[in-house]
């Protein structure tokens, strides 16, 4: 439910203050703002390619009239309250089940009794999981993604250790076939691999990483990511895949502060990855409808250490 608990309070975020966004890979979130259109700097997991123009779920939306952002005054309260939104989100985490049954974790994997035969998962998929294979990462050069990535982490940046292991099959191209959603957890770092089947090969899709409360994202069972950030105002993107793996931006929520220190607020939105074709926001109870048509439910976790095929060492 975790993931759905968080959407809910980004939600009330927006509603609140204007608050989120969805994007990809976000990198080692230190001092600025990662930015959806570049991969990474230096991270082994970088950030996704800009989500392209493509035909999306959301058609009955496509028709909304352009207009230029309205602007709205918000009191440092506000933006206060924007920030505490996005950190109260990322903390509810916490109540994740992977985390909770982390504390006994070496209990579950000794006594475990199931196989990952057992879910009738695509072969490609049980063999990363249980450590035969890794994937080519496709956004940083010569480096590959794999079940134990959470070691290099731990070693060099001293990020991950003791981390929950999970994951989820979810379709997220809406060709009837689940992808594989693997995802490491030890708050507030946690890093995502989407991962899927082309032809005979393992694939990566995306990469979702954070290391911050102001940083989130998430996946639902209709497979929708999003991806929420407060660090210079506040922004929310939703966005599926297409049947190659590629991104495809469905909306775009946006609150920004155009003049440092204004302490005025543009509060808009745009669809398709189409920025130049902003919508004024006018009311939560368009937002509300808006994003009404990205919901979805939390997805089956897995928990890793549940499985007695899937290797802790």
């Amino acid at each position: 439910m975790v993931d759905f608990i968080k959407a809910k309070m980004i939600l009330a975020g927006i509603i609140l203050g204007g608050i989120l966004t969805l994007s990809s890979c976000g990198l080692q979130e230190r001092e600025d703002v990662p930015n959806p259109s570049k991969s990474g700097e230096e991270s082994k997991y970088t950030e996704e390619p800009q989500a392209g123009d493509g035909e999306t779920a959301t058609k009955s939306l496509s028709g909304m009239t352009e207009a230029m952002p309205e602007t709205v005054e918000a009191t440092p309260e506000t933006v206060e309250a924007m920030s505490e939104t996005v950190e109260a989100m990322s903390e509810t985490a916490s109540e994740n089940p992977t985390e909770e049954d982390n504390i006994d974790a070496s209990d579950l994997h000794d006594g475990a009794e199931a196989y990952l035969a057992d879910l009738d998962i695509p072969p490609l998929y049980a063999a990363f999981l249980r450590n035969e294979i890794s994937v080519p990462n496709p956004f940083v050069p010569d480096s590959e993604l794999s079940f134990f990535d959470d070691r290099d982490y731990a070693q060099v940046e001293h990020v991950f250790e003791d981390a929950a292991k999970s994951f989820a099959l979810v379709d997220v191209n809406n060709d009837g076939v689940p992808e594989l959603i693997f995802r490491i957890y030890s708050s507030p770092d946690e890093l995502m691999y989407i991962l899927g089947i082309q032809g005979d090969q393992l694939i990566c899709y995306d990469v979702q990483e954070t290391h911050t409360f102001r940083i989130s994202f998430w996946i639902n069972d209709i497979g929708i990511v999003t991806w929420g950030q407060n660090y210079d105002g506040a922004e929310m993107i939703c966005y599926t895949y297409d049947n190659d793996g590629s991104p495809l931006e469905l909306i775009h929520f946006v609150w920004e502060e155009p003049d440092a220190d204004s302490g005025v607020y543009e509060r808009y939105y745009y669809m398709d990855g189409d920025e130049a074709a902003k919508c004024i926001l006018q009311n939560d109870e368009e937002y509300e409808a808006l994003v009404s048509s990205y919901e979805g439910g939390e997805p089956e976790w897995f928990f890793c250490d549940s499985f007695a095929d899937i290797p802790r060492e």
